[in-house]
């Protein structure tokens, strides 16, 4: 399945294989080697928050693909101070558990006792619910 960002064949073939599999081993090595070092928005092996702003005043509707949790939390988090630095929420709200890095051990299985992830919500942000 092809989408409007996927033009680039070397970038299809990445959509592709993290469709189907988890890459490992050589594959992934090949890959990463190939194509995400070509094609990393920012210098260091994580963004920072001025990577974040760059990207997003640069490019506003731009997709961040993660292949963690952990991953999609920090992006999540980066963004937040990016978009709204140096101010207050308006309100934190109670997120969906499921999403929430705290709630998961090292072999990636749920723990018992299950807490919500806080959602801060800024003046002018936009905010997705999804089920």
């Amino acid at each position: 399945m092809k989408t409007k960002h996927s033009q680039d064949p070397d970038y299809q073939k990445i959509l592709d294989m993290l469709r189907t599999a988890k890459p490992e081993g050589q594959t992934w090595k090949h890959f990463r080697r190939q194509f995400l070092s070509k094609q990393k928005a920012w210098q260091e092996d994580a963004p920072t928050v001025e990577d974040m702003r760059r990207i997003l005043t640069r490019h506003p509707d731009t997709t961040f693909l993660c292949v963690s949790r952990e991953a999609a939390g920090r992006v999540n988090e980066l963004s937040l101070k990016a978009k709204f630095p140096r101010r207050e929420p308006l309100a934190t709200v109670p997120g969906d558990v499921e999403s929430h890095a705290a709630n998961y051990n090292k072999n990636g299985k749920l723990r018992k006792e299950l807490v919500s992830m806080p959602v801060p919500i800024h003046v002018g942000m936009q905010v997705w619910c999804t089920t």
